[in-house]
C-alpha cells in the first residue's frame, strides 16, 4: 500500500486511504452533498443562484483569492 501511495503522489495525485469500500469517490461524495444543500438553499428562498455560485467559487479557491 505504500509504495501505491508513494507512486500515486509522484505523480502528482493527491491519493486517498480509504478504510472501507463505499460506493462513489470520497471527493464526488463530498461535492455531491454540497450540490444537493445548494440546491435545498435555493429552493427554500435562501439564497440567490449568483450567490450560491460565487460563495462555492470563493470555499473552492475558484476566484483568484487563494
Amino acid at each position: 500500500m505504500d509504495t501505491t501511495l508513494a507512486f500515486a503522489g509522484s505523480l502528482g495525485k493527491a491519493p486517498v486511504l480509504i478504510n472501507r469500500e463505499v460506493p462513489g469517490f470520497v471527493a464526488n461524495r463530498l461535492v455531491g452533498a454540497a450540490q444537493q444543500e445548494a440546491l435545498a438553499l435555493l429552493a427554500g428562498g435562501v439564497a440567490s443562484m449568483e450567490d450560491i455560485d460565487a460563495t462555492q467559487k470563493r470555499r473552492c479557491g475558484f476566484d483568484g483569492t487563494i
